[in-house]
């Protein structure tokens, strides 16, 4: 793999994307709020707002910030985010913030859509985040799972205390009746050279959580890219 200098990031202003989540019709077992996206842009910094508390029939705001970020992440701060520091040997990634699009010496990773939702097994119910975005192919080798292309490059996290930052753990859409079945068993999909495919993945969070982030990272672990997603109120 190609691997070149990745030179400091300025720190991007923030960017908001603004969606609605209106009730989604499911099964018995399942209820969903859906979360569609809308694009814009902002010049200046802006605060993220949580979701008004509204009835299942109206529709509920969550609100978006991106920022740059030097530290690894796996032991990211919140704080002091200003650039990303260059490092020999690292892989090329950047990021677009009007495409909401990654590129990566592998691939093109791309947020589609995002979806708040509930996860059901047998008695155990959890609140889930649902995360679509496009990966596409564009190295000289074939993907034998398209997630190939997204696996080293996105994450979803939440806060901790100490303002640290930690992985939400993933959770498998296999029934049919689950949300975004069909995109879910994409993941697994074979991408020949410059073939796209999207892809569905789901995030379990705790009920106190009230903001997540959608994560692009580097082959360094350094965070390029951080989106807050706020938490709509039941």
């Amino acid at each position: 793999m190609k691997r070149i200098k990745l030179f400091s990031l300025a720190l991007i202003a923030v960017t908001t994307l603004g969606g609605c989540a209106t009730k989604k019709e499911e099964n018995s077992s399942q209820s969903s709020v859906s979360t569609e996206e809308q694009i814009s842009s902002s010049t200046k910094e802006t605060t993220s707002k949580s979701a008004p508390k509204s009835s299942e029939s109206s529709s509920k705001n969550s609100s978006v910030s991106s920022t740059s970020d030097s530290s690894s992440r796996n032991n990211a701060s919140s704080e002091n985010v200003d650039k990303l520091e260059a490092t020999d040997n690292m892989s090329e990634v950047s990021y677009d913030e009007d495409t909401k699009t990654l590129t990566t010496p592998i691939s093109k990773v791309q947020i589609v859509g995002q979806e708040f939702n509930t996860w059901k097994r047998g008695t155990k119910t959890e609140k889930i985040f649902i995360l679509r975005y496009s990966v596409e192919n564009t190295s000289d080798e074939i993907f034998n799972s398209a997630n190939h292309g997204s696996l080293r490059y996105l994450d979803v996290v939440t806060e901790e205390p100490g303002k640290k930052f930690s992985g939400l753990p993933t959770r498998v859409l296999s029934q049919e009746t689950d949300p975004y079945h069909e995109e879910y068993k994409n993941t697994q999909k074979r991408l020949e050279q410059n073939d796209k495919t999207t892809i569905a993945t789901a995030y379990a969070f705790r009920e106190d959580v009230k903001s997540i982030y959608v994560e692009f990272y580097d082959d360094q672990n350094n965070s390029v890219k951080r989106l807050q997603v706020d938490v709509p109120e039941n």
